[in-house]
């Protein structure tokens, strides 16, 4: 009976006057976390941040692509490049450069198109490899797939 009047007033009642209409909820089209993606993405790219700052941004704007899906993903694409260029940074700390990775990877994670991006970038690559080469790591395998045959890199430090 409640179910009844509730439709009647949904369908009559609250469209004769109501003078908004109300959107219907699309979980495809939402902006879930886009505000905050846009502020850490201003930390990220205000030089005047201490490096830490703005690392511990380019972390929370992975976490925030990966948990919001992706549109999030979306979102945070446009700040890849700023997160290559900090790892382009020389003498930045291996805790920074793990906070940025971080974000890196979870930008990366849910959105395809956003995989291909740091892939095509051959000077990220690079950084990449760099980074394992500095941190005295030894003996390190780095397989890097690429299409049709995976690569196989040793490096020997």
């Amino acid at each position: 009976m409640f179910k009844k009047l509730q439709a009647c007033y949904e369908t009559y009642i609250k469209t004769f006057f109501s003078s908004e209409k109300e959107e219907p909820y699309n979980p495809t089209g939402s902006i879930f976390h886009k505000q905050k993606v846009v502020r850490y993405g201003t930390n990220v790219r205000n030089t005047q941040l201490p490096l830490e700052q703005r690392a511990q941004a380019a972390k929370n704007i992975g976490l925030l692509a990966y948990t919001g899906g992706p549109n999030a993903g979306m979102y945070a694409s446009e700040y890849i490049q700023d997160l290559i260029a900090i790892l382009h940074m020389p003498d930045t700390s291996a805790n920074v450069r793990i906070l940025v990775l971080q974000g890196l990877c979870g930008i990366c994670y849910i959105n395809y198109s956003n995989q291909n991006k740091p892939q095509q970038d051959v000077i990220c690559l690079k950084t990449l490899v760099s980074i394992l080469i500095q941190q005295n790591l030894g003996k390190c395998t780095l397989l890097l797939s690429k299409r049709p045959a995976p690569i196989d890199i040793t490096i020997n430090g």
